[in-house]
């Protein structure tokens, strides 16, 4: 969980996210991301399901459906 007040900057990996702070990086989750009205989240998002509340801010591309495997790195 990132807390209303947390900021974080760089990538998550993990089965579940609650966002209620500030990501700059990408985020990936095998299960779901829940994003709550005071979220703000500036990169790129996989998840297999995704909660959105109203006043959440996403800045990104966002990818939803298996996500098994972890996310690519460039070379």
């Amino acid at each position: 969980m990132i807390g209303s007040k947390g900021e974080v900057q760089g990538n998550i990996t993990c089965g579940q996210l609650d966002v209620e702070g500030t990501i700059a990086g990408n985020v990936a989750c095998k299960s779901k991301v829940i994003c709550k009205s005071t979220a703000k989240i500036t990169g790129e998002i996989k998840s297999n399901d995704l909660k959105v509340e109203a006043g959440a801010l996403i800045n990104g591309k966002i990818s939803i459906g298996n996500q098994e495997k972890p996310m690519a790195t460039s070379k």
